[in-house]
């Protein structure tokens, strides 16, 4: 008999930068789903700069979504001040939580 976490739980399949991901639980988070797959979602300045480490708070782990906007969680206040200024279709993905197939690319900033 499954538990209600395996019964909710479903593989959902993501495109990255052109490289297909598959996650066998869904919903999860963006950015740990792309760094466990060596997925690298910063870019290069935050080598001296550094992040937050998916807090929300430094924006440099922000995504393009080119595809399946509805399968990411709605964007929270924090996150919305954090991209304030930025094209609606970005997303931190240290706060995206991913329920269903999406495609996006990295390093947009």
């Amino acid at each position: 008999m499954l538990t209600k976490a395996q019964a909710k739980s479903k593989s959902v399949t993501i495109k990255v930068d052109g490289k297909e991901i598959t996650s066998e639980t869904a919903p999860f988070n963006l950015r740990k789903t792309l760094q466990e797959n060596k997925v690298n979602v910063y870019p290069f300045k935050t080598k001296l700069t550094g992040n937050c480490g998916g807090a929300g708070i430094c924006g440099t782990c922000a995504v393009k979504v080119t595809k399946g906007e509805s399968n990411i969680s709605k964007a929270s206040k924090n996150e919305l001040n954090t991209l304030s200024g930025k094209p609606a279709d970005w997303r931190l993905s240290c706060c995206a939580r991913v329920s269903g197939p999406i495609e996006c690319k990295t390093k947009v900033w």
